[in-house]
């Protein structure tokens, strides 16, 4: 009799466990269907701690402030107009997120750039089509900084921060809604305050016409004492990036622009043309599945001057802009051939055509990283092909035999990675584990002395009777 009333104690706390957790769920759930709440508003009688900026005298930058090709996706064309830059919008690129970094980076001090949108792109109503947060954005904007490694996309990793079209801080995928929509058409400034002794050290803000509407928001940890680089992505639109030395629209207070930086404050990324004005086209000649794409990402951290031209890295270009994911007609996916999601024009090939063509004609470095391709004569010498142009330089690196002793060490580092996460996630479940088990047990002790309780009172209540 014990033993079932033990067992009905525990069952009806079963039930109210359950019935605490179906409650938390809905509470969560309707916390993300409801409407964001509205963005807060800079006090209109607040008083402005940006002050006008001194003047300096040390030595500025000698060099334009501009885009390197090596610091761009693909799809992006720069006009002949300084600061304006378009996108490529045939074969599927208008579903790909544009972006481009500025060549000169910052270690200190206060600095802005300005954006604006020239005009609109026609979006592909088919592909815009989904649910909820599976639907890509037809058109968008972001204006932010980077890291000088990270790839040209913000908002979405620890090594950018930015702000976008709808109003929203974005940094490593989160979203905070900070400011209404941003009208079209209006000149932006991002100003980065990083001097280390003032009140807004470490901080984003964002002007509209030369007004603010978004108070300092301050830098992620993981971008604290970095070189940070001015840097902007679109969608199916036409930008102007005005890097100075005047901007556009005045602010409230004088602020330098990156062209007028001082040359301590900054970092430039050196882009040499090559002596002999050839850019060259890596093909490595590798076996399957002997570390061939390990390489590749060690090849690129030490070389960042290249970019890779692969399947795998038009399925991450596709999936950081957002396109929603389908079913894959490739059938067994593998690292030379990844998984396309269903998207129609990597699938069919002719995405990676037009890339091939895109890439040949600018002026930049590529690895061309097709492990089948390259190994076989036949489909090598058909990509050569593709890559034909007087500023070309083809090279094939065989990679067999004893490797480099970077990459060698960069294995050993990857190996003490994933074996230390491994622990980590088995330390973990031990710990929750024990949790449970000390929840359990501390459970199991407030029943028994509910029952001793209840079996007291039971017997006064007899004695009482008797």
């Amino acid at each position: 009799a014990e033993l079932v009333e033990r067992l009905e104690q525990a069952d009806a706390l079963l039930q109210a466990v359950a019935a605490e957790a179906e409650q938390a769920a809905l509470a969560a759930q309707a916390a993300e269907n409801a409407p964001e709440e509205a963005p807060p508003k800079p006090a209109e009688q607040q008083v402005e701690a940006e002050l006008d900026a001194a003047a300096d005298g040390r030595p500025k930058l000698g060099v334009e402030a501009t885009f390197h090709p090596r610091d761009t996706t693909l799809n992006v064309m720069p006009s002949t107009v300084g600061g304006m830059l378009m996108t490529l919008s045939e074969g599927g690129l208008q579903q790909f997120t544009a972006g481009a970094r500025c060549n000169v980076g910052f270690k200190t001090g206060r600095y802005m750039f300005e954006v604006r949108i020239v005009e609109f792109h026609p979006a592909d109503q088919e592909a815009s089509k989904g649910k909820g947060k599976e639907a890509p954005q037809r058109h968008l904007l972001r204006l932010g900084l980077s890291t000088a490694k990270s790839f040209p996309l913000l908002g979405d990793s620890e090594e950018s921060i930015c702000f976008d079209s709808d109003g929203h801080l974005m940094h490593n995928k989160k979203r905070t809604l900070v400011a209404q929509v941003l009208p079209r058409f209006s000149t932006l400034a991002l100003l980065f305050n990083l001097e280390e002794k003032h009140v807004n050290a470490n901080t984003v803000s964002l002007f509209k016409d030369g007004e603010r509407i978004v108070d300092p928001q301050p830098l992620p940890i993981a971008l604290k004492g970095k070189v940070l680089f001015p840097t902007v992505s679109f969608k199916n639109m036409t930008v102007h990036v005005n890097f100075g030395p005047e901007p556009n629209a005045r602010l409230p207070f004088r602020c330098r622009m990156v062209q007028d930086a001082t040359l301590e404050d900054v970092e430039v990324t050196a882009s040499e043309p090559p002596a002999d004005g050839k850019y060259d086209v890596l093909f490595p000649v590798c076996l399957p599945d002997q570390g061939t794409f390990a390489w590749a990402d060690w090849f690129l951290d030490c070389n960042p001057k290249y970019t890779e031209l692969s399947d795998r890295k038009i399925v991450e270009w596709a999936m950081r802009s957002g396109l929603p994911k389908g079913k894959s007609a490739v059938s067994k996916p593998s690292n030379d051939k990844p998984d396309t999601f269903g998207i129609p024009q990597l699938e069919d090939g002719s995405l990676r055509s037009l890339l091939s063509t895109v890439a040949m004609l600018q002026n930049r470095h590529l690895l061309v990283m097709e492990v089948k391709g390259n190994l076989i004569p036949e489909d090598r010498a058909d990509t050569i092909r593709r890559f034909r142009a007087p500023h070309r330089r083809h090279v094939a690196q065989v990679m067999v035999g004893e490797p480099e002793e970077g990459f060698r060490q960069r294995i050993y580092d990857l190996r003490l990675q994933a074996k230390q996460a491994k622990l980590d996630a088995a330390w973990q479940v031990t710990r929750e584990e024990q949790a449970r088990k000390k929840s359990y047990e501390k459970r199991a002790r407030e029943l028994e002395r509910a029952r001793k309780r209840a079996e007291k009172a039971r017997e006064m209540e007899e004695k009482k009777r008797e």
